[in-house]
């Protein structure tokens, strides 16, 4: 029995089409792999940056009220902010 010469072209394109498309899928998914990586690792940092803003907040809004309180006693803040310093001019 004979190959058709044919038959083995074919044969050979179609694997290397086959082999050529496995690659270019296989670079597509490890492009989406490290877009989601990163779209993840973002989304991480977000949520930190937030949390850490949600803290600030709470303790900003607790001295406030401690400072309100101190006040509301009598007693003085031990350290008043000064106002802006105004221009001579």
């Amino acid at each position: 029995m004979t190959l058709d010469p044919k038959l083995v072209i074919w044969l050979l394109f179609s694997l290397s089409s086959l082999i050529i498309l496995a690659r270019m899928m296989d670079k597509r998914r490890a492009k989406l792999a490290q877009l989601l990586h990163s779209y993840v690792e973002a989304r991480v940092q977000w949520t930190r940056k937030r949390a850490k803003a949600t803290r600030l907040t709470q303790e900003v809004a607790r001295r406030k009220g401690a400072e309100e309180t101190s006040l509301a006693d009598g007693g003085q803040t031990p350290n008043p902010t000064p106002g802006p310093l105004k221009s001579p001019l």
